[in-house]
């Protein structure tokens, strides 16, 4: 782009050099016309690429969609003309890894504040970055250019999620999926709220979906899975199903991490032991970890850093049903995706894929399945 620039300058001076030439100018007047208006767009281009910064500011409306408001600030002490300014910024989700990239340009500022307004709208909840990634100043005449000067703004704003209530009828229900009523109710999350629906004991059969969200330190955290205390607890991650959706994998598969990661978080801060397993996407092999204290916590990275995240039914469960025959775990939960989708053959009758799916499903296992992220929580007591 930049050469093309050039090559239309070019042109543009030689034809100019032509009419001039033809009206009889002097060779060297038309020269130094020329090479005054050149010196003259290099030192205002010099004096005023270092006296711009640019601020940024975030706001959330939450109108039909998650739309973000948000304004980019181009600060300037700058006193001449004939200069352009160009701005990338771009918004990222740090929950989903969703990034939009923008560009805008502002151009012949003068002693002047100027803001630019714009909308723009996020797909998922999370914690958004708004980074402005680069300033490039442009002469007159877009022949030079310099990147990188000017102050690098970035803000960050918490998109909260909208809260999902899951009751099934009839209360003892094991049988089939399709003729199970589901209710579902809907509010709009704000900062600092608990949504905390009805408890269970463990033992109890499935009698509603019930789950306690929050998005205290902007991540999803399941407290049922962490408030009662076991003696050997080993949690699966499931990233590996089945589906040609791109939007609903990646919503399923960031909320089921950031699931196992604030189960996790909440069992150690409550003093518990847990054990964690996964895929590992470089050997194929089961990787098991086991987190006590905040010490810990980092083996986290590891896992999800190493994880597979195939197209693949139950390849976790797969691999680890041997493994979990020969350690005795007193408790078991497995964050998995939607299973009633996909081709389960390799589960063990005793354990209960999908609500509904299973007629031998064990009368202690709790099943939540969240709608809205469409990912599942199996607690099994074993």
């Amino acid at each position: 782009m930049r050469k093309n620039r050039i090559l239309v300058v070019l042109i543009w001076f030689f034809l100019l050099v032509l009419f001039f030439l033809q009206n009889s100018y002097k060779p060297i007047i038309v020269l130094s016309f020329f090479s005054i208006i050149l010196i003259i767009d290099i030192l205002l281009f010099i004096f005023s690429a270092k006296k711009y910064e640019v601020s940024t500011h975030l706001k959330s409306e939450f109108l039909d969609n998650k739309k973000i408001s948000g304004q980019l600030t181009l600060k300037t002490t700058n006193r001449f003309l004939f200069n352009q300014v160009i701005v990338n910024y771009m918004l990222v989700n740090q929950l989903t890894n969703e990034t939009i990239k923008k560009q805008v340009s502002f151009f012949n500022l003068k002693n002047n504040d100027e803001t630019l307004n714009f909308q723009l709208e996020s797909e998922y909840s999370g914690k958004l970055r708004l980074e402005v990634e680069s300033i490039r100043f442009s002469d007159f005449f877009h022949l030079f250019e310099i990147s990188g000067i000017g102050e690098i703004s970035e803000e960050e704003l918490v998109i909260y999620p909208d809260s999902y209530h899951f009751e099934i009828t009839p209360p003892n229900f094991l049988g089939d999926a399709n003729q199970t009523s589901l209710v579902i109710n809907q509010n709009r999350a704000k900062q600092g709220d608990m949504f905390d629906f009805k408890t269970y004991e463990v033992g109890d059969p499935v009698k509603n979906i019930h789950w306690k969200m929050s998005m205290k330190e902007q991540e999803l955290i399941v407290r049922e899975l962490s408030e009662e205390a076991s003696h050997k607890q080993l949690i699966l991650l499931e990233t590996n199903y089945l589906t040609t959706d791109s939007k609903v994998s990646n919503r399923s598969i960031h909320a089921l991490v950031a699931t196992f990661v604030s189960t996790i978080e909440t069992m150690v801060k409550n003093n518990q032991t847990i054990t964690i397993g996964w895929l590992s996407q470089t050997s194929q092999t089961i990787q098991v970890e086991t987190i006590s204290s905040k010490e810990n916590l980092q083996l986290i990275e590891k896992c999800l850093a190493d994880i597979s995240y195939q197209q693949a039914d139950g390849l976790v469960w797969h691999y680890f049903k041997d493994y979990i025959t020969q350690v005795n775990y007193s408790r078991i939960i497995y964050l998995h995706p939607d299973l009633t989708r996909g081709n389960f053959n390799e589960f063990p009758q005793t354990f209960p894929i999908a609500i509904g799916e299973n007629s031998n499903a064990l009368p202690n296992t709790t099943h939540i399945h969240a709608e809205h992220y469409e990912a599942d929580i199996v607690n099994l007591i074993i």
